[in-house]
């Protein structure tokens, strides 16, 4: 499932484009997620391929599907106009250890695009070709509750503050179809989020 979620509101000066790809829920496959904003004359992004499983106690899928990252996470980091992003460490523990989430100048903002596609080329070719002995590691346990509880907890509005900035302006009961959405990836399933 994929969702894309653009926010352009020019009287506030915020341009803003979220793509979520989302691998099937009982799938081993990470979901990817590029976030890009321009708001306040400055830019921010957030990068990023979503583990399905726990990378401590799965080796082989922190190896297969993470480790070709390595060189494309250690690049961004030496991009000049690069700062952190502020977000929570249960924010954190939701994501990769490989997860890019910046503030960036508008020359680091173009600077960062090769990284992107790299991440979205490496996706790509998860999808077509998925490491055998990471597939056997993600088959334990009940990867599709695993992944509904996951998915709440990435557009928890305890855990992610943004949701009441879009409240402010879509109003609640549309972000709440937009969480919704995201949660399930059907957009008309009456699900409380």
């Amino acid at each position: 499932t994929e969702v894309v979620i653009s926010l352009v509101v020019p009287a506030f000066g915020l341009d803003s484009h979220m793509v979520f790809a989302f691998g099937a829920p009982d799938a081993p496959l990470p979901h990817f997620t590029l976030d890009s904003v321009q708001a306040g004359g400055g830019y921010a992004f957030h990068l990023d391929l979503v583990p399905r499983v726990d990378l401590a106690v799965n080796p082989a899928y922190a190896d297969g599907v993470y480790a070709p990252l390595t060189g494309s996470f250690a690049r961004a980091s030496e991009i000049p106009g690069l700062a952190p992003a502020a977000i929570s460490p249960r924010q954190r523990s939701l994501m990769s250890p490989w997860m890019l989430v910046h503030r960036a100048d508008e020359a680091a903002l173009g600077a960062i695009t090769p990284v992107a596609e790299h991440y979205l080329e490496h996706w790509l070719a998860l999808t077509r070709s998925f490491p055998a002995d990471a597939a056997r590691e993600a088959e334990e346990g009940d990867a599709p509750a695993r992944d509904r509880k996951l998915r709440e907890a990435l557009f928890s509005r305890e855990i992610d503050p943004v949701w009441s900035q879009v409240d402010r302006l879509l109003g609640t009961a549309t972000t709440d179809r937009l969480r919704r959405l995201l949660v399930t990836g059907t957009p008309d399933e009456a699900v409380a989020v």
